[in-house]
């Protein structure tokens, strides 16, 4: 690669303007020429026209048209020598390519790489740098997006109270460590998991659909491996014991369900592995609901058991035959986090209606 450096530096010791500005400068000079010109030419039309010929003067004793023919061999000369410059400059960058050329040849596969970097910025300049910021924030993007934090809308009723349909959430990628579905169309390059992290009872969690890989659902983890879940009049019982429930009231938030709309909350408190609790609002819509009473749920190893906090509205872990069913740990996604924007009844592009429709009170608010 030493004769790439040499070759970079023959281009440098042509250093001057720029192609463009030299383009530019050319089209000035041609420009203040032909002016000058048409001013020659019309200054001796009029002397002809006004009848000044009568006695004309000799060639040297004109000085104003001596003069302006003087500049104009100067700004010819100057435009044949931005030229040669070019010319020059433009020699040189093809000898340079050409010796890169043939010094690949004895390169290795880094060295063709590094000589093919160095071609394209001296070819493409300005727009290989464009180029290369815009890759780089690409690349940046897309690794915030697949290792650290990932971003959210909320599109059903399935986790009201907590979460309203609107709702902008961020989800915590390494919380549970990375799978195929971490990644950006979920490749199948490798399964299980990397730097796994077991959930908590409690934990808000975002997952791919066992039965649709398309589909992205947002539950709570009520159930770990090997813990028994079952549903007693419409109560949460884990591993035979009921989880303690307090009311909080008629549900007063927005809703498209009219069973929702008044339905009693509770706040419910569910045991961590640590002997702590987790406290998280439900609402109740329906005092006989479909799967208020339920078999015993034994959660198969390396599987968890997910529900949504509207206890009536949800299709979760309870329906066996549906799309949910226990939820394998490789389908899981991250934990959300934090609630960073919300929008009532309103698009996010549609940015006129923001001052009308932002749920303020929401954002950036941490989840439970």
């Amino acid at each position: 690669m030493q004769d790439d450096d040499d070759a970079d530096s023959q281009l440098n010791k042509l250093s001057g303007p720029s192609e463009k500005e030299v383009v530019k400068t050319c089209r000035n000079l041609s420009l203040e020429i032909a002016r000058r010109q048409l001013k020659i030419i019309s200054e001796r039309l009029q002397a002809v026209y006004l009848g000044r010929n009568d006695s004309p003067q000799k060639e040297n004793e004109r000085p104003e048209t001596n003069t302006a023919s003087e500049e104009i061999n100067g700004l010819k000369e100057r435009l044949k020598i931005l030229a040669e410059h070019q010319r020059l400059k433009a020699a040189a960058r093809n000898a340079a390519l050409a010796n890169r050329q043939t010094e690949r040849k004895n390169m290795g596969f880094f060295g063709r790489i590094r000589a093919k970097y160095s071609d394209l910025r001296t070819e493409y300049g300005e727009t290989y740098e464009f180029f290369k910021t815009a890759g780089s924030a690409l690349a940046l993007a897309l690794f915030i997006r697949s290792f650290l934090i990932q971003p959210f809308n909320i599109p059903s009723e399935s986790m009201s109270p907590t979460l309203f349909v609107g709702d902008y959430i961020f989800v915590n990628k390494f919380s549970y460590g990375y799978s195929k579905y971490s990644l950006p169309f979920a490749p199948n390059v490798f399964d299980g998991r990397f730097f796994y992290a077991s959930p908590e009872r409690g934990d808000p969690v975002v997952f791919r659909v066992p039965r649709d890989d398309n589909k992205d659902y947002i539950k709570r983890i009520v159930g770990l491996p090997g813990d028994e879940i079952q549903m007693r009049g419409g109560k949460l019982f884990v591993n035979n014991k009921a989880v303690p429930r307090q009311s909080a009231g008629a549900f007063s938030g927005p809703t498209y369900d009219r069973e929702t709309a008044g339905a009693p909350t509770y706040r419910e408190s569910i045991d961590k592995k640590d002997g702590t609790s987790h406290a998280f609002l439900t609402v109740d819509a329906r005092k006989r609901g479909q799967v208020d009473d339920t078999i015993v749920y034994k959660v198969p190893k390396d599987h968890f058991f997910v529900m949504g906090d509207n206890r009536d509205n949800s299709q979760d872990s309870r329906y066996l035959s549906g799309p949910v069913g226990f939820v394998p740990k490789e389908n899981l996604i991250g934990k959300a986090v934090t609630i960073f924007f919300s929008l009532n009844e309103c698009s996010f592009f549609e940015v006129w209606k923001w001052p009308s429709c932002v749920r303020y009170s929401r954002i950036l608010t941490s989840l439970d």
